[in-house]
């Protein structure tokens, strides 16, 4: 991982992670790997875990102010800019876990099936809602794409969300288990894996 951006993103995504781990020589054991692959004291890594999420670009983010800092909201963001792009999601149906996903499937759905529907009534349709309520905030957020470039950029973030919702399962399913007994080595170097393999060629750098 060469670029300063996916090490930021992989200390990002990883230390929360491992702060769900049960403490002990593991947990650390993993600080130490991440410290080493995003070239990070583990020191400071244990200071971000227990820092508020406080910067984005240096400072502190509006109350209330939605950012696109996760696929799933730059995807319903995308969605909500262009709601024909659904047309491009083959099986809207296969995309589902947690609630966000299944927010991002309603409306993809909900675009398949009105065609030559804009984002606005897209907004209506959920209006008066606690999901409409998020919509909302999410398509005042500011979308940095260019115009010619949301369809390729949308397919791109599908694509990785499709992608590594099994390796994200599989992951979760590990530290649910740590939490229960010690996992054996080879469970050990798995989810040392999982954790840690945040780079360009898994898609999360």
């Amino acid at each position: 991982m060469k670029s300063q951006e996916g090490r930021a993103r992989l200390v990002s995504l990883a230390t929360p992670l491992i702060g769900r781990l049960p403490k002990g020589v593991f947990r650390d054991m993993l600080r130490q790997e991440l410290g080493r692959r995003a070239q990070v004291d583990p020191g400071k890594l244990t200071m971000l875990n227990q820092a508020p999420e406080t910067r984005e670009t240096g400072n502190p983010k509006a109350p209330g102010k939605v950012l696109l800092n996760s696929p799933v909201r730059k995807a319903i963001a995308y969605l909500l800019q262009r709601p024909a792009l659904a047309m491009s999601v083959n099986d809207p149906g296969s995309v589902t876990g947690d609630a966000g996903l299944d927010m991002l499937r309603e409306l993809l759905e909900f675009a398949r099936r009105h065609p030559h529907i804009n984002g606005a009534a897209a907004l209506e349709h959920w209006r008066g809602t606690e999901t409409g309520a998020f919509l909302d905030r999410l398509a005042q957020a500011e979308i940095v794409t260019p115009d010619e470039a949301l369809e390729s950029e949308f397919k791109a973030v599908m694509a990785d969300l499709t992608g590594r919702r099994p390796a994200e399962q599989r992951r979760d399913e590990l530290i649910g288990e740590s939490r229960k007994r010690a996992l054996n080595a080879a469970e050990n170097a798995e989810l040392t894996r999982l954790l840690t393999d945040f780079g360009p060629e898994t898609g999360y750098g």
